[in-house]
């Protein structure tokens, strides 16, 4: 089912969201919140800057992730102008593997520090990924093992950071033409999503469901069969996230 283009996803633009004018039905009452969060003036009663990006007084919010990360990236960053210094590495994350080896020096190539208030990161499509008809790239077990590591590592390097798993994002099945070839599964993304709340929510992690909110997208907002780069579609993810970091500042 689509998503109501009248909620608040549709409300943050160029890096705040449209302030709601006797909003009602659902998602009004949220968008007036999310309105003040960004709107609000700041501790000195200036209002919101219209270009924080590189003012070091924000908030540092970390994003890590695959492709996915990379269409909504810029997004994000945007829309919390003046509200957070978001931070991301120049390539994509790829497998929960490779996102567990290369933290370490995406935070000291970047100049990143230790101090993130927010990090939000996802692994996982490049996990269920399944190739020539094997099985998926990371067994289940071993992708477990992975998240609980990249979160102690997380940990370790960013020990005052709220820690956010972003679930993984449905794919649209249709488009998948030769899935003796290469093919994901939506049903293993939620398998792999369950993982991470089982694994992650004892630890503490916040969730981001970016899988539920995705599933509810019209398919126009797919790019292709993996991906939302779409105007509407990178809108409507970038928000959901945008969302998620203002309520965790």
């Amino acid at each position: 089912m689509p998503m109501n283009s009248t909620n608040d996803h549709d409300k943050i633009r160029d890096g705040a969201l449209a302030q709601p004018h006797g909003a009602t039905g659902a998602g009004g009452a949220e968008a007036d919140e999310d309105w003040r969060l960004l709107n609000a003036p700041d501790a000195a009663g200036n209002p919101a800057a219209a270009d924080g990006g590189d003012d070091k007084s924000l908030p540092k919010v970390i994003l890590l992730g695959d492709s996915i990360r990379l269409g909504y990236q810029n997004h994000v960053r945007d829309a919390l102008r003046g509200r957070a210094r978001v931070l991301f590495p120049p390539e994509n994350s790829r497998f929960a593997q490779y996102l567990l080896r290369f933290i370490g020096n995406w935070q000291n190539d970047g100049g990143w520090g230790n101090d993130a208030s927010i990090v939000h990161w996802n692994a996982g499509l490049w996990d269920c990924l399944r190739v020539d008809g094997d099985g998926p790239m990371t067994p289940m077990p071993f992708y477990r093992d992975l998240l609980a590591r990249i979160h102690r590592r997380l940990r370790m390097r960013f020990p005052s950071a709220k820690l956010v798993f972003a679930t993984t994002t449905p794919i649209d099945e249709s488009r998948c033409a030769h899935p003796e070839l290469f093919e994901r599964r939506n049903a293993e993304i939620e398998e792999i999503n369950a993982a991470a709340r089982e694994v992650l929510g004892p630890l503490g992690e916040d969730f981001d469901d970016l899988y539920k909110i995705m599933a509810s997208a019209p398919p126009s907002d797919h790019s292709d069969l993996t991906h939302w780069n779409t105007p509407s579609g990178t809108r409507r993810i970038g928000d959901a996230v945008a969302r998620c970091i203002l309520r965790l500042l």
